[in-house]
């Protein structure tokens, strides 16, 4: 794990490999929590009890964290309540202070098992100003894919402020987050308050950014408090 104090923004990388029989362990690593202004608008949501049925079709796969997805597949299979089977392994290319934040690379082999393997890399850079958000996803073998992005957002006040744009609240303060897509035409759906996702916290307003079609991608995310 990595651990970013950039006051008002603060950041963990979780990048936990499997381990034991992988009972707690979910997919879409690397996975970021992410406060501003101390209240959390990113992160794990958690889980309801483990004979929930939510506890295997929601909690503990990709798309409930800020995690990317190939042709609908996610990093790892999920076998069993228990079990995963081809975790990615992940490597961290690059972790590099800056005068007020950090700049961190990782490496994922979780979609080089596809019959067409894409390469996937996370970069995050993080400061007092802004935390930007860079997925980068490439086919191997020159395939089309459709490649979506996954955002679940734990704070309940998020508001769409145009196409590519929403807004949060934490703590009175505004803050904001942009999305695009580098290659191909992107659709997002950004929703205020979700009706087919259930937590045990209640409903959260969720971003999907979807680029279909196309070899290679890139997602780009900024977040900034704004003043």
């Amino acid at each position: 794990m990595v651990v970013v104090d950039a006051d008002p923004i603060w950041l963990l990388v979780d990048s936990m490999p499997p381990y034991g029989h992988s009972g707690h362990w979910h997919a879409g690593k690397p996975t970021l929590h992410v406060w501003v202004h101390g209240r959390m608008l990113l992160g794990d949501a958690g889980c309801p009890n483990y004979d929930d049925a939510l506890y295997g079709a929601w909690f503990r796969r990709g798309p409930a964290h800020s995690a990317v997805t190939v042709d609908g597949c996610e990093d790892a299979e999920f076998v069993s309540d228990v079990r995963w089977d081809k975790p990615p392994r992940l490597e961290m290319t690059r972790c590099e202070r800056t005068p007020d934040g950090a700049e961190i690379s990782f490496e994922s082999t979780g979609f080089h098992r596809l019959n067409d393997p894409v390469a996937y890399t996370r970069h995050v850079a993080c400061s007092r100003d802004e935390l930007v958000i860079r997925d980068c996803l490439r086919s191997q073998h020159g395939a089309p894919h459709i490649f979506r992005l996954h955002m679940p957002f734990l704070a309940e006040d998020v508001r769409a402020d145009g196409p590519n744009r929403c807004v949060a609240r934490l703590a009175g303060r505004s803050v904001s987050v942009e999305w695009q897509a580098t290659a191909g035409e992107a659709s997002a759906g950004f929703s205020e308050k979700p009706v087919s996702v259930g937590t045990r916290r209640g409903e959260r307003p969720y971003l999907q950014v979807e680029v279909g079609g196309v070899q290679e991608t890139e997602f780009l995310v900024r977040i900034r408090p704004d003043a």
